[in-house]
């Protein structure tokens, strides 16, 4: 089950555009792209412009494919597996600029820390600060090695939020700040 979710992604191999990732973006679907499609290609970029929206929660990536339909997106399910870092490899190397969100909590915090470790040029958070955190954080049982987690979190502008959930035990979940998540992807995707 190595597969990647996505909408508004176009590939090509050795210059031709591939005709099944043409027409998804043609007819706006959601498709699961196997990694072998991925790795099949040479090149995968964004249909419509030079960015892509990274979705951890497959419900929020259901919601926002809906209400976001000239926004290029692809859901990691929460997790990092080989078909999500091949189809970001991709991505980048064709300067695509990835804007990531995910829940704020130890888990989510790390698995955007793992991505701007990885891609530090091409990486933006969308929603994902301490103002949006304040807003909606709810308390939560979090165990001492989630907590240990927390110190993995070197980015500047997630260590705040990281603080804040070390002495609140407090997290904030994309299901809750959706209104802020919608408009800011608004803003960063207005061309």
């Amino acid at each position: 089950m190595n597969y990647v979710a996505a909408r508004g992604l176009v590939a090509s191999k050795n210059s031709v555009i591939n005709e099944m990732w043409w027409q998804s973006c043609i007819e706006g679907c959601s498709w699961n792209i196997p990694l072998k499609e991925i790795l099949r290609m040479t090149e995968i970029r964004p249909f419509t412009s030079d960015r892509v929206l990274i979705v951890e929660n497959s419900g929020v990536f259901s919601i926002q494919g809906d209400l976001l339909l000239e926004v290029p997106i692809l859901c990691s399910s929460g997790q990092f597996i080989y078909a999500v870092w091949r189809m970001l490899r991709k991505l980048v190397e064709s300067q695509t600029q990835l804007y990531y969100v995910g829940d704020m909590d130890p888990e989510g915090l790390f698995m955007v820390q793992r991505l701007i470790d990885a891609f530090p040029e091409h990486l933006q958070t969308i929603a994902m600060n301490l103002a949006t955190y304040q807003k909606i954080a709810t308390k939560s049982e979090l165990s001492a090695a989630r907590i240990k987690q927390l110190q993995r979190i070197q980015d500047p502008r997630l260590a705040p939020v990281a603080e804040k959930i070390k002495v609140t035990h407090q997290i904030a979940l994309q299901e809750g700040f959706l209104t802020e998540l919608m408009d800011e992807i608004e803003w960063e995707f207005a061309e």
